[in-house]
């Protein structure tokens, strides 16, 4: 899979459906009663080429390379879980919402799931918890109690011009470029992160340890070269990257909570640019978290238990002084810090904000060339200033 960081969750709006608005593309995949094998590439929705890629990675190579292997079928039925999730795939301004489950075709084989996911492109991740992550259970309650093609491609077709009609009918101020602030408190005094956030530092640790090459500043591209370094990190660049894997406490009240605790809190660490995949067991008490471009053995964690894969805040970590001290520094700070989608280091200025900054800085070269003295203006600079009627200037 070529280009992956170049092409995926970056696709063109405006050559999509010739405008540059938000825009969601609903779609469908895995098996289903009502066809006898894989649901087809054409008919369901896969319109954007990152529903593509996302098939081809989540799907073809993740999910059927672990079926290929076997490596499911080596667990006891104790330590294996159905295919019963939700999935975030989150990257700058867009990510793809999907949800996934047990499912048979035709011929009554059961080894691989059904999945309906949207690309969502210009959306807030918020509205999509709120108005999305339903739509996407309704469609799942129809298929399952359906055998039939047609109900399955009927449902879907209501459902995406149910989303873009919704999706339309937003003011564009409804639709804030930034994402609201998560009740972090849920994560913070989280129960099973240990009540001296024991848990989240051993998380933390994680992060800091493994994904440094995902931090807010690297900027991600393909082999052969697959990290540069960011403007201040001073890092050479590396010869590729690895996908990281981490598995930590849900912590929220519902999906929805957990979704946006988690994403809000990785993208203090992770660079905006990262494509990040969580994976959500539905009604479990964890969530999967996949950096980078993931490759077929991370998608073992999807139907492996807390026996198998232990969640990252029960393993014990070496952690020098310096560093507790720095972690618990950070969570004080991000318990108050009113910017939820990165490191205050690695932020943007918006357009708006780089014109008002030009303009001041216009105004005041247009003052210093009205009144400066002749003297104190570059030669190059004087003719400007004559125009600008400098008294001093003949």
């Amino acid at each position: 899979m070529t280009g992956f960081f170049r092409k995926f969750l970056r696709d063109n709006a405006s050559r999509l459906q010739a405008a540059d608005t938000p825009q969601i593309f609903l779609a469908a995949f895995g098996k289903h009663a009502g066809w006898d094998d894989h649901l087809p590439d054409r008919g369901l929705g896969l319109d954007t080429e990152t529903l593509l890629v996302a098939k081809a990675l989540f799907y073809v190579e993740g999910i059927g390379g672990q079926i290929s292997t076997g490596a499911w079928k080596a667990l006891d039925s104790g330590m294996r879980n159905p295919f019963d999730h939700w999935l975030l795939w989150l990257r700058s301004d867009q990510f793809i919402l999907g949800r996934m489950w047990d499912s048979v075709d035709g011929h009554g084989r059961t080894e691989y799931p059904m999945v309906v996911c949207a690309h969502c492109i210009g959306c807030t991740l918020p509205w999509a918890l709120s108005t999305v992550m339903p739509k996407l259970e309704e469609i799942r309650n129809v298929c399952v109690a359906t055998q039939a093609e047609n109900e399955v491609r009927t449902v879907l077709e209501h459902s995406r011009q149910n989303l873009r009609r919704q999706l339309s009918e937003l003011a564009e101020e409804s639709i804030p470029s930034t994402f609201p602030q998560p009740n972090r408190e849920l994560l913070l005094n989280c129960p099973a992160l240990d009540s001296d956030r024991e848990g989240l530092l051993r998380v933390l640790h994680k992060v800091q340890e493994s994904m440094g090459a995902y931090a807010p500043g690297n900027r991600l591209v393909d082999p052969p070269t697959s990290t540069l370094p960011g403007p201040r990190s001073g890092r050479a660049p590396e010869p590729g990257l690895r996908p990281e894997f981490l598995r930590v406490p849900a912590c929220g009240h519902s999906a929805a909570d957990s979704l946006l605790l988690w994403s809000d809190f990785l993208f203090h660490h992770v660079d905006r640019s990262a494509p990040v995949l969580f994976l959500l067991p539905n009604a479990r008490k964890w969530l999967d978290i996949v950096v980078g471009k993931p490759t077929s053995p991370v998608f073992f964690c999807l139907r492996a238990s807390l026996k198998v894969l232990p969640l990252e805040s029960e393993i014990t970590h070496e952690m020098t002084a310096p560093f507790r001290a720095s972690a618990l520094q950070f969570l004080e700070n991000y318990r108050s810090a009113s910017d939820t989608t990165a490191d205050a280091s690695s932020r943007t200025l918006r357009p708006a904000s780089i014109l008002l900054v030009l303009l001041l800085l216009l105004a005041s070269a247009a003052v210093y060339l009205r009144f400066a003295s002749k003297q104190e203006i570059p030669a190059f600079l004087r003719y400007p200033a004559q125009l600008l009627g400098n008294p001093d200037i003949h």
